[in-house]
């Protein structure tokens, strides 16, 4: 067993004696005696490679997409159509909704657990349709149950491969700076 292995045994089995028997050491903690003992031997502690699990947070489970839920109460809203709504609202009754959107700067960012040197993809919001009692926005009608949109979570988009969306990306700027440019033959 080499020298550093067995002192580090040793400091070990000594700090448990000396917990288990609530022996106090006089302005010396646990950290300081194993740094005494490594260094009287030239211990030198090696700048070893990451593992993978140092390389990602182990807090799990973890979304791809992160997204964050709260409770709102808006005025108004948008219909199935795209129309703009108004929502029935007095003293006594507010319309809640819980809406999902994607956590802050998440929206229109890579996903998580995708290799991007492979794959192209992006967190992009979603969204559901939800009973309400609504009117047009700005008509004097009466108020109706209808469908409006609210967030509802945050999907991963895939597209594909990173190198033919960055090319088609390049053809397409490329194309535009080309039409955008009456001198160019």
């Amino acid at each position: 067993m080499p020298t550093s292995e067995y002192y580090l045994m040793v400091l070990c089995v000594l700090l448990y004696i000396k917990d288990s028997l609530g022996l106090q050491t006089l302005g010396v903690n646990d950290a300081s005696i194993f740094d005494d003992i490594m260094r009287e031997d030239g211990y030198t502690p090696r700048n070893k490679r990451p593992s993978v699990m140092d390389l990602i947070n182990v807090d799990f489970p973890q979304d791809c997409c992160p997204t964050v839920t709260r409770a709102i109460a808006p005025l108004g809203g948008i219909s199935k159509e795209g129309s703009l709504l108004q929502l029935f609202r007095d003293p006594h009754t507010i319309q809640k909704f819980y809406e999902t959107s994607c956590a802050p700067n998440i929206e229109n960012q890579p996903c998580g657990f995708i290799d991007r040197t492979q794959w192209a993809s992006k967190c992009r919001q979603k969204y559901t349709f939800t009973y309400a009692i609504v009117k047009d926005f700005n008509l004097t009608e009466p108020y109706r149950i209808d469908y409006m949109r609210i967030k509802s979570g945050c999907s991963c988009s895939v597209f594909g491969n990173s190198r033919e969306v960055a090319a088609d990306q390049l053809v397409s700027e490329m194309i535009q700076i080309i039409g955008e440019n009456p001198n160019f033959n």
